[in-house]
């Protein structure tokens, strides 16, 4: 994850926060509600890791 976060700010410089749900799409809905947005999916046969980034706006 500590990967992950070292290019987010160059990519999304508004992203403060990075989080990986698996498996969870009311997760992912709520969190989409709340000023966070989808960076990326991963899936495979048996589970799905989304990578969720909190925006921080001004």
């Amino acid at each position: 994850m500590e990967k992950c976060m070292n290019g987010i700010p160059k990519l999304f410089p508004y992203v403060k926060e990075v989080k990986e749900i698996l498996n969870d799409f009311g997760e992912v809905n709520r969190l989409i509600n709340e000023n966070w947005i989808l960076i990326g999916v991963v899936s495979t046969s048996d589970k799905t890791v989304f990578s969720m980034g909190r925006l921080e706006l001004d």
